[in-house]
C-alpha cells in the first residue's frame, strides 16, 4: 500500500510540472504537450511575419531561445515579455502569457512578440508610446477593435492627453 502511494505521489508531482517544446528561438512550457507544441509553432511563425512586416526581412535567430511560460485559463488574456539590455542589445529574454488560448494564439502571442522584434532591433528598450502602439497593431481584429473603442470613449469624455504633455 506504501508503495502505492508513493507511486501516485510520484506520478502527480510529474504531471503537474507540465510539458516543454523547443523550437529555434523558443523554450515553451505549458501544462500539456500540445498546447506548448501548438503555442511554439504560432510564435516562430509570428516571430517570421512581424520581422517581415515591422522590419522589412526576416531576423536571424537568436542566440538564445527565449523562455516562453503558458497558462491556459478561463481568465483575460493577458501577457508580459521582460528584457535584459547589456553588450549593445538584448542579453536575456522571458515571455509570459495566460488566458483563453484562442485569445493566446491570435492576440496575446503577436503582441508580446512585436515587443521582442523591436527590442532586438533597436537594441535599446523602446519608449512605452511606440512599443506598446506597436504591439496593439499587431494584435486580431477584435483586440484592436476593443482598443479602438476604448480610445473613441476616452477622447469622447474629455480625458485625452495633449501631445505637448505625451
Amino acid at each position: 500500500m506504501k508503495k502505492r502511494v508513493t507511486l501516485w505521489l510520484a506520478l502527480i508531482a510529474l504531471a503537474s510540472m507540465g510539458a516543454e517544446y523547443r523550437t529555434q528561438n523558443f523554450i515553451v512550457t505549458a501544462a500539456n504537450p500540445q498546447v506548448c507544441q501548438q503555442v511554439g509553432q504560432w510564435a516562430e511563425h509570428y516571430r517570421k511575419e512581424k520581422s517581415i512586416q515591422w522590419l522589412g526581412r526576416e531576423m536571424p535567430n537568436w542566440p538564445q531561445p527565449c523562455p516562453l511560460r503558458v497558462t491556459v485559463s478561463m481568465d483575460g488574456p493577458s501577457g508580459a515579455t521582460e528584457f535584459t539590455f547589456g553588450h549593445g542589445g538584448v542579453s536575456s529574454q522571458r515571455m509570459q502569457i495566460q488566458g483563453p488560448l484562442d485569445r493566446l494564439i491570435y492576440s496575446v502571442l503577436p503582441h508580446e512578440i512585436t515587443h521582442t522584434i523591436f527590442a532586438y532591433h533597436f537594441k535599446n528598450p523602446v519608449p512605452r508610446w511606440a512599443d506598446e502602439g506597436g504591439s496593439v497593431l499587431s494584435e486580431d481584429d477584435a483586440e484592436r477593435d476593443r482598443h479602438d473603442k476604448l480610445v473613441r470613449s476616452i477622447l469622447n469624455q474629455g480625458k485625452q492627453i495633449p501631445m505637448r504633455t505625451l
